[in-house]
């Protein structure tokens, strides 16, 4: 430890900064991360928190190895205190400076150095090669060990990315084992050159598949024991402080305080505060109540901040090496760094340059939904209510513990504003529900029809008009308190809450001026059932990803994996690179791959295409599909899965099944019945049961072995062309002078047919059919491009009737 002036340590520019810092805090302390260049020179400083004169809240969780952390003592004493030394000795063993300026940032205290920034270290790509090779150490851990060349290829092209700063497109089918292939790279990666890589999936199931059984074998494999931490949401975490406010609302009316109680006992004692160690499931309108929310946050003034799950979740992030997150999240992140936050510092996630898309399929799916912005009335009625509610004569909320501080200033009648704004509120989603009356959603096109002016624009300004009325109001509440009551709890949540109503205000202007002309984004509406209470959505999403794709994550990370069982149509990535921004990218950097599937379709899958089938849009089609599907139910002993494209067919067929099924020990389940997760689980459980199923179940339905030796696909998948940002993307490609039919509409639908087909076939011993009841399939000159995409199998292209005898010598064989 030693002071010093700041000569060598800071950039001229950087002092500057930290001074307009200190004077902005009023002279105050100021708690700075710093980055340090190869000379370990300050090159770059970001404020995360502020403090009083003598005391700042020490921030974990937004700190990395080779950053520096630096707070000032306004007294001019540089001498660590005992608080500093034990602060410095924690960050110090993770590799994280300490410093300590004056207030005219003219010297320091080093009291610890950071770690020198170091080059990287390459993989060595034949080392790798060999820990899946016969010989090599999965040959020596596993005893039903086969080679396969394909998974060893994938992994040798993705080492070769992380060594070459490519991105790489992989599409591997079912069976590569293409986990193994990204994360042996990725840990070895972490390991010697000591960087953060973050994995990125869509699902649950497979976040649990690597996080329990595939990265523990890895590690294996490569020797490491870094450190790899499944990254949530934080609405998946209790908040202590929410529950004590929810208990203390409560504390007259016991109807829920059951849940209340079980969820504090549990959170006494719970490890991480996560909602799935919950032993029970909790209503979502108790859990929403308590778990953590950004608006309600008040980050290290929090009186339990240190016992914080989701910054205990953040420092578990900090000092991991790999990340397992879902794609909302990252894109959650890739948000507010594009928005200012930058990519060098923490957001969400610490900052990491190595990212692996697994499941990747569904990114524009996860972007477009994570990038479209929304109002609906339920979102607003959740933040009135935290500002004011009135419960069996009781009043309760913000604003009646805002009157403690200061009261309201002089005719501000606030519960009669809000009241009044709840009544504009739903008098727009009644009139918005007039306006489409027949649909569940439908695209704002024309700006001049009368309808529109009268059952949207005009009902959504007025209740822009109320809100406007209500924030100003709320302000000049704001503007009454006096300076010492500005970090008060409840006020930082009064003003956490005023911003969000701006924005709201913000969405609801620029909602009611919506330009027809507009080609950017799409404005449209959505009906919407949550909890018995019906609403409706406004919604603004971008038409194209690509461009925050580019800005976010192309020129932004140095090392880019996309990877899925389903990439292509007839063999080409043009579709999937065009809506991903990709073709614009230098082909230098860009690697595209095909891994074929090792599992053998040849031999054990059969392809039922009957011819007879009637044509989907005809009105016999109904009835010969529920004929069909009970002669094929009835042949294989149950034992599938039916895919719909649309729930209304699936209920009728469903109904009549059922009503007509005389096989008692042949089960029926259908979507809707029961939560996913617990549907699947029976479903997998219970051998010989039928699964009726639509849209999400065409992928990441994983069961292998008897419960599933039948997929029956009823109708191919194109999509609904009434789906409002569908549309405007139909139209879009026309505009430009582009077959829509060809470039968007056929690509979508075979690469969510594929899915549906990589259902049956999970392991290598799997054995089955996949039927499809669409006859567009053999007709239509586009069904070809479906069939070219699909593994080589056994195919039985005939009447019916024929179909179902080659099923039946298939299965019996």
């Amino acid at each position: 430890m030693k002071q010093t002036d700041l000569t060598g340590r800071f950039i001229e520019n950087i002092r500057l900064i930290m001074l307009s810092d200190i004077d902005e805090s009023q002279g105050s302390e100021v708690l700075w991360v710093a980055k340090i260049d190869e000379d370990k020179i300050v090159s770059h400083v970001t404020v995360v928190a502020r403090g009083h004169e003598s005391a700042v809240p020490a921030i974990a969780g937004q700190m990395e190895k080779g950053d520096v952390i630096i707070h000032n003592h306004p007294s001019g004493i540089l001498r660590p205190s005992d608080a500093d030394l034990a602060q410095a000795s924690m960050l110090g063993n993770q590799g994280i400076g300490f410093f300590i300026v004056n207030n005219t940032v003219d010297a320091v205290y080093v009291v610890v150095e950071p770690v020198l920034y170091t080059p990287e270290v390459l993989l060595d790509v034949s080392e790798l090669d060999s820990l899946l090779s016969p010989g090599g150490p999965l040959y020596d851990i596993d005893p039903y060990y086969e080679e396969r060349p394909c998974q060893i290829h994938l992994l040798n092209t993705i080492s070769k990315g992380f060594n070459e700063e490519k991105i790489i497109v992989a599409e591997a089918g079912t069976g590569v084992g293409k986990s193994f292939s990204y994360l042996i790279p990725a840990l070895k990666w972490a390991y010697i050159n000591e960087q953060r890589v973050v994995i990125s999936t869509a699902t649950i199931n497979l976040q649990q598949q690597i996080m329990e059984k595939d990265l523990p074998l890895a590690q294996k494999l490569c020797g490491t024991d870094v450190k790899a931490v499944l990254v949530k949401g934080r609405r998946n975490y209790l908040c202590k402080s929410r529950l004590q406010d929810a208990l203390d609302e409560n504390s007259l009316f016991r109807e829920k305080d059951d849940f209340l109680l079980q969820i504090k006992e549990w959170g006494e004692n719970s490890r991480d505060g996560s909602v799935t160690e919950l032993p029970f499931v909790p209503p979502e309108e108790v859990w929403s109540k308590v778990c953590s929310d950004p608006d309600a946050c008040f980050g290290a003034r929090c009186r339990h901040f240190e016992q914080c799950f989701v910054m205990k979740s953040r420092r578990e992030a900090a000092a991991a090496g790999v990340l397992v997150v879902n794609h909302h999240l990252f894109f959650a992140d890739l948000s507010l760094r594009i928005s200012g936050m930058g990519f060098e510092g923490a957001a969400i996630l610490p900052s990491f340059h190595k990212v692996i898309f697994d499941e990747a399929h569904n990114i524009e799916k996860s972007a477009t939904s994570y990038f479209s912005s929304e109002y609906n009335r339920l979102q607003l009625l959740k933040y009135l209510k935290r500002l004011y509610l009135q419960k069996k004569g009781r009043s309760l909320g913000i604003l009646v513990r805002m009157e403690k501080l200061i009261p309201p200033p002089a005719g501000i009648l606030y519960s009669e504003m809000i009241r009044n704004l709840r009544s504009q509120a739903e008098i727009l989603d009644a009139l918005a529900f007039d306006f489409f009356p027949e649909e569940s959603s439908v695209r704002l096109q024309d700006n001049s029809h009368p309808d529109y002016v009268r059952k949207i624009r005009e009902p959504l300004l007025q209740t822009r008009e109320k809100l406007a009325e209500l924030i100003q109001a709320l302000n000049r509440w704001y503007d009454l308190l006096p300076e010492e009551d500005l970090e008060n709890t409840v006020v930082l949540e009064f003003k956490m809450i005023i911003n969000r109503l701006n924005q709201y205000s913000t969405f609801l202007n620029k909602f009611s001026q919506f330009d027809a002309e507009e080609e950017e984004v799409v404005f449209w509406l959505e009906k919407k059932i949550r909890d018995g209470n019906s609403y409706v959505r406004f919604i603004i999403t971008p038409l194209d990803i690509s461009g925050w794709m580019k800005t976010g994550i192309y020129d932004s990370y140095s090392t880019i994996v996309f990877t899925s069982a389903t990439l292509t149509m007839d063999k080409s990535f043009i579709y999937w690179q065009r809506r991903m921004g990709l073709q614009d990218q230098l082909q230098e950097r860009l690697v595209t791959r095909q891994f074929e599937s090792p599992f053998p379709y040849k031999e054990n899958v059969l392809l039922g295409l009957p011819e007879d089938m009637p044509d989907p849009s005809s009105g016999e089609y109904r009835k010969a599909l529920v004929t069909s599907i009970k002669q094929l139910l009835e042949c294989n002993e149950g034992r599938a899965l039916v895919l719909f494209t649309s729930y209304e067919l699936l209920k009728y067929c469903y109904e009549i099944l059922l009503d007509e099924w005389s096989l008692p020990e042949i089960n029926l389940l259908r979507q809707g019945f029961e939560d996913r997760a617990r549907l699947l689980k029976r479903f997998g459980e219970d051998t010989g049961s039928v699964l009726f199923a639509t849209d999400s179940f065409w992928e990441g339905v994983d069961t292998p072995g008897e419960s599933l030796r039948m997929v029956i696909i009823c109708r191919l998948p194109f999509r609904v062309p009434t789906d409002p940002v569908y549309q405007a993307r139909l139209e879009a490609v026309v505009k430009r002078g582009g077959n829509a039919f060809r470039e968007l509409s056929l690509p979508e639908a075979v690469m969510k047919f594929r899915q549906g087909f990589g259902r049956l076939m999970r392991r290598t011993t799997d054995r089955g059919a996949v039927i499809v009841m669409d006859s567009r399939i053999v007709s239509k000159n586009y069904g070809i491009v479906f069939l070219r995409s699909l593994p080589e199998t056994i195919v039985s292209k005939k009447r019916f009737a024929s179909v179902l005898e080659d099923l039946e010598n298939f299965i019996y064989v």
